[in-house]
């Protein structure tokens, strides 16, 4: 059974608690100015196959980070910085643990593989699809 393990309320607690495990020390935020210029925010895999909760692939937790994700594109939007989304897709022969894992191959073109509307795509083309296991484009 699937289950939320992390919740909007507990989502900060818990992203300070790994920083100070893997770091050794609590994080103290440092004063840092934004290029627009030269500064692009990607958005990854927030695909209906991991939020939709139809879906058998739906991750219970992934609705805790897109609320941080909307402002993030809120705050890009307005400093007119490029808003580059990633999905995860596959075919037969490059799905290998995808395809064990999920019993399932995701394919370009099904209503799965699109990006979820709840992180507010408005105006999205596709520039390229990228084969990582044989790294070709």
């Amino acid at each position: 059974m699937k289950e939320e393990y992390l919740d909007l309320p507990r989502f900060e607690v818990t992203i300070n608690d790994l920083v100070a495990e893997l770091t050794g020390h609590y994080y103290h935020q440092k004063p840092w100015q934004l290029n627009p210029g030269k500064a692009a925010l990607l958005v990854l895999d927030m695909q209906n196959y991991f939020l939709d909760p139809s879906s058998h692939a739906f991750t219970p937790s992934a609705p805790a980070i897109v609320p941080n994700i909307l402002k993030l594109m809120e705050m890009a939007r307005k400093f007119e910085m490029k808003i580059i989304f990633t999905k995860h897709v596959n075919d037969d022969r490059n799905a290998d643990m995808m395809g064990k894992w999920w019993k399932d191959v995701l394919t370009d073109g099904r209503w799965e593989s699109r990006i979820s509307k709840t992180v507010g795509l408005y105006d999205c083309k596709t520039v390229g699809l990228y084969d990582c296991k044989t790294r070709t484009v």
